[in-house]
């Protein structure tokens, strides 16, 4: 959920980019002296560089977690596939020997 939720404020700040460089834009295009003057545009231009890093932190972020989410999920599951592998006794397995057992466990759990 925390990782949704991170995704979830990178694209609204993804969005909000766009809306704040049209803003620069029509500040530009206006003769100076009017709405506020140069403060507004010094302030659309903090927005816009704020909001661009804030995003990019926040999208390192949840890639990490993700990334971490996807580590601990490939551990479940070849510890899940080595339990029952150590169940299975070796005289009801003679079609594989135990490092064929495990070199199928590893890149299988990879894949998935």
């Amino acid at each position: 959920m925390l990782a949704f939720f991170i995704n979830f404020i990178v694209v609204c700040c993804s969005i909000s980019i766009p809306l704040l460089v049209s803003q620069i834009v029509d500040f530009m295009e206006k003769p100076s002296g009017q709405d506020g003057g140069i403060w507004v545009g010094i302030g659309l231009i903090s927005a816009f560089v704020i909001i661009g890093a804030f995003s990019n932190m926040l999208e390192q972020s949840a890639s990490f977690i993700q990334a971490r989410m996807g580590d601990k999920a490939y551990a479940a599951l070849v510890t899940l596939v080595y339990n029952k592998t150590l169940k299975v006794s070796p005289a009801t397995n003679k079609n594989f020997e135990q490092g064929q057992i495990i070199n199928f466990v590893q890149v299988d759990s990879e894949k998935v």
